[in-house]
């Protein structure tokens, strides 16, 4: 197999085709550089709340993604891309699958984990020293049954 030339162009120089890519190249970073930084807010302060925050960014990479992937290659490789370029605009997509699948999954295992999960409690040990308190034997021990 000959070697790809990352020079050649992928779409026709007078098409929609590169303007439109470095948009969604420039708008991609943004929101990878926005993403990077609330997962670090969200690690730093922790709680539930923030989990939810992560795992909608996870959602929004999962999605968001693939369906750039479609779009690209249906309504713009397939009318504006190079002939004889296919090969190299697949590896390209190979390689952006890698980044995309490495982030979503990071993602979504950071905002599982236990950083973001409410603390347990022993709700009847709790509700039985409410009840005690609340009736004035706060320091009597709970009577067995017979």
């Amino acid at each position: 197999m000959a070697e790809l030339d990352p020079k050649i162009d992928i779409f026709d120089k007078n098409s929609c085709g590169p303007i439109v890519t470095k948009v969604a190249l420039g708008v991609a970073v943004l929101l990878f550089a926005l993403t990077i930084a609330l997962t670090i807010g969200a690690f730093r302060c922790g709680g539930p709340r923030w989990g939810s925050v992560v795992a909608a960014l996870a959602l929004a990479w999962a999605v968001g993604a693939p369906a750039w992937f479609w779009f690209e290659y249906f309504f713009l490789y397939r009318i504006y891309g190079t002939p004889g370029s296919f090969e190299l605009y697949k590896h390209g997509q190979q390689l952006s699958v890698a980044v995309w699948a490495g982030l979503a999954l990071s993602l979504g295992a950071f905002a599982s984990s236990d950083r973001f999960k409410q603390p347990e409690t022993n709700a009847a040990a709790t509700g039985a020293a409410a009840l005690r308190a609340a009736s004035g034997v706060a320091n009597a021990k709970p009577q067995a049954s017979k």
